[in-house]
């Protein structure tokens, strides 16, 4: 009977990674190579460990005008590193996951539910690439904190990459865009709506004409994908783009452009430069919550750090 690689224990797939991927010729990897769609452990470690080898064989192979990493990227880049939990790191990305989704399932107020996946992408959060890495992600906490008061919840931090769309419009440059996926318990679709209204009409999204906020009611079946996607790494590079222009039906008044969304995979060289974004960021400080959220997000800490408390133990 053969095994897939979803099938195997993270402790063997580690072994996997060490023992047979770095004897593979290495192989000049930019383009962008089709991912599973994040739904699951197996579709989340496999989009992971690709990404991971892409990356890994784009800086082993340098071409003109590739991305050059400075070594205190590579070095959270390591496998072995990956009890440090570096969100540049996949295999850090999947030992995380494999503690959060059990702890998140597992609390008796997502047990009880109901659940809604919340999002905030806020135009004041997009930022050049550039300066991606000084961006205060505390401002996000903060923000989704005070949209959801009174709400309990658990979430991720995340950054997206726009082309040549910033916060101020078309631009030629590229944009990081921070924002949050959150999970919610114990209140209504109503009662979600009403706690971010404020936030809605005082702030803007990037997308002109969109919500800020969005708001997903999910199924006992649906939690654990969509806890998997939260926890992700970026996985798309987006775009924006205008359809045409607003009329006022009435007044035959040219309101403004239409704008759509795109994405496609990132390339290889585009996922080195984010790396730049998440440059000494740990994924248990990525991770929050609100209310009762903030106990879980403690024991979930407390969890995810005892491998690299014990080895930091070791080395006394």
């Amino acid at each position: 009977m053969s095994i897939t690689i979803h099938q195997l224990p993270l402790t063997a797939i580690s072994k996997l990674q060490t023992t047979i991927l770095p004897k593979r010729p290495p192989r000049r990897a930019t383009r962008a190579e089709t991912l599973p769609a994040i739904r699951d452990r197996a579709t989340f470690i496999e989009a992971h460990i690709v990404q991971a080898e892409l990356l890994r064989n784009y800086l082993e192979c340098p071409r003109k005008g590739y991305v050059r990493l400075p070594s205190a990227i590579t070095r959270e880049l390591d496998l072995r590193r990956k009890r440090e939990l570096y969100a540049n790191n996949a295999w850090s990305r999947i030992a995380f996951a494999d503690t959060v989704v059990p702890c998140v399932l597992a609390h008796v107020g997502v047990q009880a539910g109901p659940v809604f996946l919340v999002t905030l992408a806020i135009a004041d959060h997009t930022v050049a690439l550039a300066e991606a890495k000084d961006f205060d992600c505390r401002r996000v906490k903060g923000l989704t904190r005070q949209a959801l008061r009174g709400i309990p919840f658990v979430g991720m931090i995340e950054a997206a990459l726009y082309r040549n769309f910033g916060c101020d419009g078309p631009q030629i440059d590229d944009f990081v865009s921070w924002h949050a996926h959150v999970l919610t318990w114990g209140a209504s679709r109503k009662a979600i709506n009403d706690a971010v209204k404020q936030i809605q009409r005082s702030r803007s999204a990037l997308i002109p004409d969109r919500n800020c906020i969005h708001v997903k009611q999910l199924t006992p079946t649906s939690l654990g994908g969509k806890l998997y996607y939260v926890l992700k790494g970026p996985q798309k590079e987006y775009r924006i783009y205008s359809r045409g222009e607003r009329i006022d039906p009435e007044t035959g008044e040219v309101l403004g452009p239409v704008y759509r969304q795109s994405k496609r995979p990132l390339r290889t060289g585009d996922r080195a430069r984010l790396c730049y974004a998440f440059e000494d960021r740990l994924l248990d400080q990525l991770l929050f919550g609100n209310l009762e959220g903030n106990e879980l997000v403690r024991s979930i800490r407390h969890e995810a750090l005892k491998p690299f408390r014990a080895w930091e133990k070791r080395q006394r």
